[in-house]
């Protein structure tokens, strides 16, 4: 399909623009984005971000656990894990969603992981947060295996909010906490479509308790992951959606540790 052919539901003028405005003024930069300094200080306030989470929060519950019926073309970004230089040369190459951009003829499909190991998740969910707020039907955010106050406290975005935002990230009321509420409100799985053919898209892959699309459509949210111990139904399939990595050797079956990943 020719991207000009596409033909968006329109795109009203957002009550939410001008919160929209405090993150993506700063932080939309596809060129000079690229440029950023380690351990800069980050340009939005607490406040805001925990109101943006919020907002976020609302938008996300509001939509089912599977995002259907996405038209081609979209654009596809797997993990960023903070790093906000790699999704600025993105905008920067292939076009940012907005106005200016090409928001009017592609969807924007991120498969989740958007923070820890990298130096800048602040900038990088912030930043997604805010798109999904200004353009909630064209910006889909799926949860990855990061988006886990039980995995980012620990592998870098706990810390970043520690040191650049100079909170205690065990208030309930931090900003840690408030985007991982957001995180456990996020959908898990989308289906790109065309008459030719359906396209089931997750973080992390199709395990043995995933036998339908509509077992994916039960699980309650907002939903924490329990990593050890919890063999409910519900928390399987979200560890089937969200950990399932492929193995060397097929007869291989239940989780096994990769340490060459992660040691």
């Amino acid at each position: 399909m020719n991207p000009q052919q596409k033909n968006h539901t329109k795109i009203d003028k957002n009550p939410n623009d001008a919160l929209c405005q405090m993150f993506l003024k700063p932080l939309m930069k596809p060129k000079d984005g690229q440029e950023i300094t380690p351990g800069a200080e980050f340009p939005c306030k607490k406040e805001h971000i925990i109101e943006l989470a919020n907002e976020c929060s609302h938008i996300f519950a509001s939509q089912p656990n599977i995002i259907k019926e996405i038209r081609p073309p979209v654009k596809v970004i797997g993990d960023l894990h903070g790093q906000y230089t790699d999704l600025m040369r993105f905008f920067d190459i292939w076009k940012a969603p907005n106005e200016s951009g090409d928001i009017h003829a592609f969807d924007f499909l991120f498969l989740g992981n958007y923070v820890d190991k990298g130096q800048f998740s602040l900038e990088v969910i912030c930043l997604l947060m805010a798109l999904k707020l200004k353009y909630p039907k064209q910006i889909i955010l799926l949860r990855g295996n990061h988006e886990d106050k039980n995995v980012n406290r620990y592998l870098g975005f706990g810390e970043e909010c520690r040191k650049r935002l100079g909170e205690d990230i065990d208030d309930a009321n931090s900003v840690f906490a408030k985007i991982n509420e957001c995180f456990e409100q996020m959908p898990m799985a989308a289906i790109i479509s065309d008459k030719q053919q359906r396209i089931f898209c997750c973080h992390g892959g199709i395990g043995p308790t995933l036998q339908d699309v509509d077992s994916i459509e039960a699980i309650r949210r907002p939903f924490e992951i329990k990593l050890g111990g919890d063999q409910s139904e519900s928390n399987q399939k979200v560890l089937d959606l969200l950990w399932s990595d492929p193995h060397e050797e097929e007869d291989v079956q239940g989780f096994k540790h990769n340490y060459h990943r992660d040691p």
